[in-house]
């Protein structure tokens, strides 16, 4: 049963890691749409 729970353990920190990872991902994606625009509307001014 030790196995088990230990399994369970690291699926949770694969998952968590993963989440994370989304995250980031995410969060670049974000600052560089925001300064792709940006540098496009100070440009255009």
């Amino acid at each position: 049963m030790g196995g088990f729970r230990e399994r369970i353990l690291v699926e949770t920190e694969i998952e968590r890691g993963r989440a994370v990872s989304v995250l980031g991902i995410t969060c670049l994606m974000l600052l560089f749409f925001l300064g792709s625009v940006a540098l496009t509307s100070s440009s255009s001014f």
